[in-house]
């Protein structure tokens, strides 16, 4: 059976299948043959160009001199390519056509393009790719100029005005008619003569707003001539007050406001480096910022502690809290029980903190600051707003803020709105507003408010805050409790985005779910003079003075070739030199700060020490008294001011007589009368002196001279013995008491 070969080894269904496979392997086998075909084409095609490889280096050179080479007729090309354009379209002069002109400007762009910044030593690696793949880019780069070139010219006549009340007219053309009267009315004041025909146009810049009405104002000018003597009489709308808020610039294009942008920023951080050091001048130091800290408390009375243990060490110059009130107690603390007396001397302003209204706001300003409240016309109730005078005529303000969650009513947001309008608009220089605002669903890294709605407290909010030109620093959250997600809620706001730097986010005060922020404001502020020196001369070691004077040999010393100012001048300093080592020194109205504690342990040995302390100083003060009564004949007038500084009031001159020589006429309490009194008395010890010349004395003759005095030294200790020791210092500087006590160790030399 297997010699037949028509015997069949499959039934017929397998058989129309396995010749179906058969041919497919066959397709298969034709198909691999070709492939390896193709291979071997292409090695061979392979081999023959390794060959024939050229060197890599030569063309790379050859290819950067037919760059160089073709420059010249790229640049006529675009040039006359550009040029076609701009006559087509007919957007520019003659003098912004001129051929000359484009061509220096596209080769000078072509010359920075062509050559690449090179970050190491020797040439770029990348540099013959760069000039054989950046044609595309370079005439790019020309369009851009060509275009830049041609904004600037259509801006040149353009003026930017700020500050002008725009009319609340619901005609365009009355508004037109009404913008360009106040334009013509700011021109007239700076001596200008210009027709209202002459303003070409007249555009209100950005979104109507019936709240602010102070958009500001492109002017398209006929010509830059009178533009250019706006310019020059501008002092005239500085000197006028109704041009107070009034303020005029160029139209610039987005690329000079970008330049414009980074030429400020390195003023500022030249600034930065050189300036922003504590500088000493006279009697004030000029600070380069003010170290602030802001949180909110949820309830400050029980976190007083943790507050004073937080700011003792850094004791910042401004402190600002918010929900200062419990929000259901019925004991309310006064504004005197918030004191930080433990970490600085400061000046507390409150607000609410006596009534019931709101949950309170509290700002510390360090007493050194020229700090006063300002009270705002606006109806939102929670708000406390303070000025400090700064360097020179700057002012900042500095607003603390509550916004209540519950309360999102349109009429409460514009209030808050309106609160913020007119901080902006009382005209200080630096603008600080702290608070927390409650708007968590704002997106602060984009400025966004949530869905597509105009009529948003969070949109209205956002837009007031744009409008007013004021800077949002906080990015994080700060607000935060169990599983709820973090919020920014808490808010601080500059005039000036360079204004605040150094922002920490620190752990909240006790159980507050609020963050703390501690920052820097930069700005320069003058600081109260220093606390005066007053030496203790009662406390001086004249025993040391003594001994040093007796072993100076004053023979040696004191010369008598010597000029006598040159003697004295000698002794002087050596006795003002002995007062600066053994006389001691203390601040004026230095007082050590005293610690609160309530370990009963502590407190139970503090009081231990403080009732012996105060029987010790009543004992002292009593032998004090006794003293003073004493020695009252020898020193009246020490017991006259003891007794003047115990007195509670304080009393004036009292009535006098109208006729001081007639005791029995009527007595006057007004004050410009007992003045003239007191005047017309003190005056009549006055010599008349006659008019006309000054008579020349007779000339007496001198029959017998002086002969020379000489001073012996017990006439010296007598006078410097009787020195009365509470007088004050005279022209030299040298203390009656230090005098009195070194008498004989400096009677010699006298």
């Amino acid at each position: 059976m297997l010699c037949k070969t028509d015997a069949m080894w499959f039934c017929g269904k397998c058989r129309i299948v396995m010749e179906q496979h058969a041919v497919t392997d066959i397709e298969i086998e034709r198909r691999c043959k070709q492939i390896m075909e193709n291979f071997e084409e292409r090695i061979t095609s392979l081999e023959k160009t390794v060959d024939n490889k050229c060197d890599e280096d030569r063309v790379n050179v050859i290819v950067r001199e037919e760059i160089k080479n073709s420059n010249e007729d790229m640049v006529k090309m675009m040039v006359k390519e550009e040029v076609s354009k701009l006559e087509a379209t007919r957007s520019i002069t003659e003098e912004s056509c001129n051929e000359e002109k484009v061509k220096a400007i596209i080769t000078e762009e072509i010359s920075k393009i062509q050559k690449p910044e090179n970050t190491g030593d020797g040439e770029s690696p990348n540099e013959e790719v760069y000039n054989t793949t950046n044609t595309q880019g370079r005439k790019e780069t020309v369009t851009n100029v060509l275009e830049e070139i041609n904004e600037r010219k259509s801006r040149e006549n353009n003026l930017i005005v700020f500050g002008i009340l725009e009319k609340d007219e619901e005609s365009k053309e009355e508004k037109d008619i009404a913008d360009k009267e106040n334009l013509n009315e700011l021109f007239k004041d700076c001596k200008i003569q210009l027709d209202m025909e002459n303003l070409k146009t007249v555009k209100m810049l950005g979104k109507f707003n019936k709240e602010t009405l102070n958009r500001p104002i492109l002017v398209k000018l006929p010509s830059v001539e009178p533009k250019i003597t706006l310019f020059k009489n501008i002092h005239y709308i500085k000197a006028n007050p109704k041009y107070t808020k009034v303020g005029v610039s160029n139209d610039l294009t987005q690329a000079e406001r970008e330049q414009e942008k980074k030429l400020w920023d390195q003023a500022r951080k030249q600034t930065e480096k050189e300036v922003f050091k504590s500088v000493n001048v006279d009697n004030f130091t000029v600070l380069p910022k003010l170290s602030c800290i802001y949180t909110n408390a949820d309830q400050l009375f029980n976190k007083l502690p943790e507050l004073i243990v937080r700011t003792r060490d850094d004791k910042p110059k401004i402190i600002g809290i918010t929900e200062v009130k419990p929000k259901n107690n019925r004991y309310q603390p006064g504004i005197s029980e918030y004191s930080l007396a433990d970490v600085s001397d400061y000046k507390m302003f409150g607000k609410n903190l006596d009534n019931d209204t709101g949950r309170g706001l509290l700002l510390y300003i360090d007493k050194q600051l020229d700090a006063s409240q300002v009270q705002m016309n606006a109806e939102f109730q929670e708000n406390l707003f303070i000025k400090i005078k700064l360097n020179q005529s700057d002012q900042l303000l500095i607003g603390l803020i509550y916004r209540s969650p519950s309360n999102r009513s349109h009429d409460y947001i514009n209030q808050l709105n309106m609160l913020t309008t007119e901080a902006c608009s009382k005209g200080y220089s630096h603008i600080l507003i702290m608070g927390d605002y409650n708007f968590p669903e704002i997106n602060w890294g984009s400025w966004n408010s949530p869905g597509d709605s105009t009529e948003s407290n969070e949109y209205k909010f956002l837009e007031n805050l744009q409008e007013n030109f004021l800077f949002q620093h906080v990015t994080r959250p700060t607000r935060w409790r169990g599983t709820n997600t973090p919020h920014t809620l808490d808010l601080i706001l500059t005039n000036e985005e360079k204004m605040l730097s150094n922002l920490e986010y620190q752990s909240p005060l006790g159980k507050s779910d609020h963050c703390t922020m501690k920052f820097d404001f930069n700005c320069y502020t003058n600081i109260k003079s220093k606390p005066k020196i007053i030496k203790l001369f009662s406390r001086g070691n004249y025993i040391k003075i003594k001994e040093e004077l007796d072993k100076i040999n004053w023979i040696d010393l004191l010369q008598k070739d010597n000029d006598i100012d040159k003697n004295w001048r000698a002794l002087l300093s050596i006795i003002q030199d002995m007062d600066k080592k053994n006389i001691s020194q203390r601040k004026k109205g230095n007082k050590s700060a005293i610690t609160q504690n309530n370990d009963p342990e502590v407190r139970k040995e503090y009081n231990k020490i403080r009732n012996q302390v105060k029987s010790r100083v009543n004992k002292l003060k009593w032998e004090y008294e006794k003293n003073l009564s004493e020695k009252a004949k020898e020193n009246p007038k020490a017991i006259w001011s003891y007794i003047k500084s115990n007195t509670k009031t304080k009393e004036g001159i009292g009535d006098l007589h109208t006729d001081p020589e007639d005791t029995k006429t009527d007595k006057t309490e007004d004050k410009s009368t007992k003045a003239k009194i007191l005047v017309d008395y003190f005056s009549s010890v006055f010599t008349n002196e006659p008019d006309g010349e000054v008579l020349t004395p007779n000339q007496v003759p001198v029959t017998n001279e002086m002969p020379k005095q000489k001073i012996k030294e017990e006439v010296v200790l007598k006078h410097l013995s009787a020195l009365k020791i509470d007088k004050s210092p005279g022209m030299d500087k040298l203390h009656p008491r230090l005098l009195k006590e070194i008498a004989e160790s400096i009677t010699k030399p006298l």
